[in-house]
């Protein structure tokens, strides 16, 4: 055991034989069918989203799903 376990919600892995597996397992869960996309946007336009994702208490990729799919809807009704 070169790097030794640790413990996984109550269970233990062997971190070898984690890190020798083709497929390691995720640690998130729900990443299976997400991607990352990067881009950047003004601070000042940042702030006013990441403030209006803490007042609806969802996190940023939620609150940005949701403005794609209203966006996608209004594209299409117009």
């Amino acid at each position: 055991m070169l790097l030794g376990d640790v413990c996984d919600l109550g269970r233990r892995v062997d971190l070898d034989e984690v890190l020798m597996t083709e497929e390691k397992p995720s640690l998130r869960k729900g990443t299976a069918n997400t991607q990352i996309i990067g881009f950047q946007l003004p601070a000042s336009v940042a702030k006013e989203v990441k403030t209006e994702a803490s007042q609806r208490n969802v996190p940023l990729n939620k609150l940005f799903s949701k403005i794609w799919e209203t966006y996608q809807e209004k594209k299409r009704g117009s």
